[in-house]
């Protein structure tokens, strides 16, 4: 429950009248009192109505234990040095900014004081005109000249904001199933920069919030629809969105404006050595994303473009629970998963990605 206190005020809110959530007790509560409980386990059900849950818990214990196996580390070796990058390049171009604002602190600082002085120079010659034409007064008007100097202002410098607290650097992985693909993304950016980070993952199944609240309970978790996030505009300086369904217009509207959204889709030889075994005779034998490709440029400036490809010698446990979680294999029958496992003891396969990497487009 404590992530809930370290993540910056407004950020997360109500799904229902999109309100900011206060945290009250164990609940987050909008100003209109809907509530929505922080479960024991540490994360929170943001659903108006629970959904038909279309994956099992099995299938996101075995993405948990394939995972484990290093079997997904060259994707997210890759996308944590994208995003360090990122993040680098963002904390840069804050510093850049606070640099700029301290110039332009002290050009102002410089103007103030030259008008303070050119305020005390007329102030000093008036008091001499006044001695020069009453000396019966002399006295009273170089008094007046001593409180006129005594009364000269000097700015104070004030708190630089070059010694603020840097803002945090959120990432949130929308569609992250049980946050296996985020918490590996996190510990490969650890220490990334001197800002904090704050990694946040929803899913709508709760099966698969509840494994990942479980096995990783310094983020923040929560059962959502990706058609209604519980979070406040510009929230995100990241948006992952890892072989899952995606609904840019959210995405659009959580990234920050100068934020990355990075959709990972399979490459045509994704698993090509399952889709040969179960697919050779139907239509799914082959894959082409360039629908996909050409959905999420309608909505974002395709910036860049990275292919990730590898081939692993996987173990007989490991590719029972890759065909497990795979789609590629939900429509096979027994007898074709029994065959594709006693064929070859220690199989290579292939793991093709492509990472689309996009920003906000704006009207130029």
């Amino acid at each position: 429950m404590l992530i809930f206190h370290t993540i910056p005020a407004g950020t997360v809110i109500c799904p229902v009248c999109s309100g900011p959530l206060d945290l009250q007790d164990n609940s987050l509560i909008c100003k209109n009192r809907h509530c929505f409980d922080i479960a024991k386990q540490g994360y929170v059900n943001f659903l108006l109505q629970a959904p038909k849950e279309k994956y099992d818990k099995r299938l996101f214990q075995s993405r948990a234990r394939v995972s484990r196996a290093g079997v997904f580390r060259g994707l997210t070796d890759r996308l944590g040095e994208i995003v360090r990058n990122e993040l680098e390049r963002q904390d840069l171009k804050r510093r850049e900014s606070r640099s700029h604002g301290l110039k332009k602190q002290g050009l102002q600082q410089r103007e103030r004081q030259q008008q303070e002085m050119q305020q005390h120079q007329l102030q000093r010659q008036a008091a001499m005109q006044q001695e020069l034409q009453n000396k019966v007064l002399e006295r009273q008007a170089r008094q007046r000249g001593e409180l006129v100097q005594q009364k000269v202002v000097r700015p104070s410098l004030g708190q630089s904001p070059g010694e603020r607290q840097c803002t945090a650097a959120a990432i949130l992985d929308a569609g992250c199933g049980e946050g296996s693909h985020l918490s590996a993304l996190v510990r490969h950016l650890a220490g990334t920069s001197g800002c904090k980070l704050v990694a946040a993952g929803i899913d709508i199944s709760k099966a698969g919030i509840q494994l990942a609240a479980k096995a990783n309970p310094g983020m923040l978790w929560g059962v959502a629809d990706l058609a209604k996030c519980p979070f406040a505009n510009g929230s995100f300086d990241v948006i992952l969105n890892i072989l899952s369904p995606a609904n840019y217009s959210e995405f659009h509207r959580m990234l920050a404006d100068d934020g990355l959204v990075m959709k990972v889709i399979p490459g045509t030889e994704y698993l090509q050595e399952i889709r040969r075994a179960l697919h050779s005779e139907t239509a799914r034998r082959t894959y082409s994303n360039d629908r996909t490709v050409e959905l999420f440029r309608r909505h974002f400036e395709l910036v860049d473009m990275q292919q990730v490809k590898y081939e692993l010698l996987i173990e007989q446990k490991d590719l029972a629970d890759l065909l497990q979680m795979t789609p590629l294999a939900w429509q096979a029958g027994e007898e074709q998963l029994r065959l594709m496992q006693t064929m070859n003891k220690q199989p290579v396969i292939t793991f093709d990605f492509v990472i689309l990497i996009g920003r906000k487009r704006y009207k130029r």
